[in-house]
Parts: C-alpha cells; structure tokens; sequence
C-alpha cells in the first residue's frame, strides 16, 4: 500500500488497533517461557538448597535433577505458568503493550495464553 493511500486511510478511518505483528506475538511468548525457566531454575536452586542442608519438613513438591526439572502434578502448576506470564508483563515493556498495560490479562480466563500454556505443558510437564 502506498504512503499516500495510508494518509488517507487513516484520515477517513483513524489508525487501525488490536493489530499486533507476528514477530511481536512470537518475541512475547519467548519473554514469557523464559520467564517460566527462569522460575523452575530458581526452584531448583531452593531444593538443592533445602537437600542439602537436609531439611525434608519444608519440601517442595518438586524434584530436581541434574539434566531436567520434574515437577509433580500438582494445584499450584498451573500458577506456576500463570506466575511467570505476570512476572514477564512486569518485566517488559512489549509484554505489557501486547497486554494493553492490563495485568489481568496474563490470567488463566484469557484464552490467547491457552496455546503457549499447553506448550509449556508439553516442554516442562507443568
């Protein structure tokens, strides 16, 4: 489309909102899984922390390996996953602009994060 038929446009019509690029959709959900890993590091640095100085009262419910994190299934999974999205839309400037600056949107209720939330499902078992 040309310039001018763009100036025209959005004089007749105004600029065009709720469009957001694939390339800004696709960075979101990278902030939002490296959120999410970042979160099961720092939860295994707590377990091999509590392993070691071998205090199994306050276990969390969740074991750590070496290789991979594994997770029981638990309730609080799902806000681990839902955590993460709210910590990244803290975070980042794009993840609160692909948000509309509304938190609440990074909420189990919003069904864009649905897709991303059964990748996590099938990459971390969460």
């Amino acid at each position: 489309m040309s310039a001018k038929i763009s100036r025209k446009r959005y004089q007749l019509f105004g600029k065009p909102t709720g469009v957001i690029a694939i390339s800004v959709k696709s960075r979101v959900q990278c902030l939002i899984m490296s959120a999410l890993r970042l979160a099961f590091m720092k939860r295994r640095e707590k377990i091999k922390r509590s392993n070691s100085s071998n205090n199994s009262i306050n276990m969390p419910a969740a074991t750590a390996t070496d290789d991979d994190i594994q997770l029981d299934h638990g309730n609080d999974n799902d806000n681990i996953f839902y955590t993460a999205a709210a910590n990244a839309f803290d975070h980042s400037p794009t993840v609160r602009e692909y948000f509309h600056n509304n938190r609440s949107r990074t909420q189990s209720d919003n069904k864009s994060l649905w897709p991303l939330r059964y990748q996590a499902y099938k990459e971390y078992g969460v």
